[in-house]
C-alpha cells in the first residue's frame, strides 16, 4: 500500500465518493470494443468523441455505449471488498457517494443488483464527464461537505485528476494493474478491500 499524502490541509474524513466501473464493480465494460463498434480511434475517450459527430452518428454511437453499459450493469460483480468497505463507512456515519461517466439507467440497474444506496449519485446527464472535478464538487454539495472533508476513489487516472481537481485526496486502485504514466494519487491500494484499513488515518488526518 503506497501512500503519498500530498493533498494539502486535509481535515478528518468526513465523506468518501467512489467511481463505479473497475471501483465499486470489477472492471467489466469492453472500451475497446466500444470504441471498434463506434469507429473512434482505441487511445480516444468514447464521450468526449462523440462531442465531434453529427447529432446522428451522435445517436449511433450512445446507443452502443448504452447496450454496452446495460450489458455490464446486468452481469457485474462487487470489486474485492467493496460491499465490507460500504457497510463498514457506514458503520463510521461517513456517507457516500458515487460519481460515473456512466448513465443513469445503468447505475441504477448496479445498484439493484446489488442492493447498494448512496447518499450521492451523479452520472453523465448530471455533470460533465471526469477528469472534469464538477460531479464530485456536485456530490460534494449535496453532501455539505467540503473537499478537504472528503477522498475519491477510482481505478483510472481521470479519476485521480478529477480528485485533484476537485480537492479531494484521491485513492487509486489498481486492480493488480499499472498505468503509464500512472497517476499521483494520496494513496495507491489493489482493491477497495485495502481501503478498509486507511481509514483509521484518513479520520485523523
Amino acid at each position: 500500500m503506497m501512500v503519498t499524502l500530498t493533498t494539502e490541509d486535509a481535515m478528518p474524513l468526513a465523506a468518501m465518493l467512489f467511481d463505479l466501473d473497475g471501483t465499486i464493480t470489477e472492471p467489466l465494460l469492453d472500451f475497446a470494443a466500444m470504441k471498434r463498434e463506434i469507429g473512434i480511434p482505441t487511445d480516444s475517450f468514447i464521450l468526449e468523441a462523440l462531442e465531434g459527430m453529427s447529432p446522428a452518428e451522435q445517436a449511433r454511437a450512445m446507443a452502443v455505449v448504452e447496450r454496452h453499459e446495460q450489458q455490464a450493469a446486468e452481469t457485474c460483480r462487487l470489486n474485492d471488498g467493496a460491499r465490507p468497505l460500504l457497510e463498514e463507512l457506514q458503520r463510521r456515519a461517513i456517507p457516500t457517494g458515487v460519481i460515473t461517466r456512466n448513465s443513469a439507467a445503468s447505475l441504477a440497474i448496479v445498484l439493484r443488483r446489488h442492493a447498494l444506496r448512496f447518499a450521492a449519485a451523479i452520472c453523465r446527464e448530471h455533470a460533465s464527464p471526469k477528469p472534469s472535478p464538477e460531479g464530485i464538487r456536485l456530490a460534494l454539495a449535496q453532501l455539505n461537505v467540503s473537499p478537504a472533508e472528503a477522498a475519491y476513489v477510482g481505478d483510472h487516472t481521470i479519476d485521480i485528476r478529477a480528485g485533484r481537481a476537485a480537492g479531494t485526496r484521491t485513492i487509486w486502485v489498481t486492480n493488480g494493474g499499472r498505468l503509464d504514466p500512472p497517476p499521483e494519487p494520496d494513496f495507491e491500494v489493489t482493491s477497495p478491500s485495502e481501503i478498509i484499513a486507511l481509514l483509521d488515518v484518513l479520520q485523523e488526518s
